[in-house]
């Protein structure tokens, strides 16, 4: 539960607490199915992606999300609360796995003093 903000001209690294919740990428539990949409060719093959629209409001937190089908890759969410207002996430070029989990790991700048 850190967040790691590096400045890469001084190499500088502020490590903080997370101030707002995680966002979840998908479909979020409880959310009401809206529909489904076809975008391209949909009578060619890998011309097309369905689409499946899924919203739903929690406790003052307005959602919608588009996920592909049937793989449930994200394509949109956005999620609106009182509290941080509104954030919009569009994903592009997405491939199944991770390229390289070192991403993971917080960059060497933010570890601490004699590791």
């Amino acid at each position: 539960n850190k967040m790691y903000i590096v400045d890469f001209k001084t190499k500088k690294c502020n490590i903080t607490a997370i101030s707002r919740p995680f966002r979840p990428r998908g479909v979020i539990p409880g959310a009401k199915f809206e529909g489904e949409v076809v975008i391209g060719a949909a009578a060619i093959p890998n011309e097309h992606v369905n689409v499946l629209a899924f919203s739903g409001n929690f406790t003052g937190e307005a959602y919608t999300g588009l996920v592909s089908s049937p793989d449930c890759f994200p394509i949109q969410n956005i999620h609106f609360s009182q509290k941080y207002g509104f954030e919009q996430s569009t994903y592009y070029d997405l491939k199944v796995g991770i390229s390289d989990p070192e991403l993971f790991i917080p960059p060497r700048e933010c570890a601490p003093p004699g590791y």
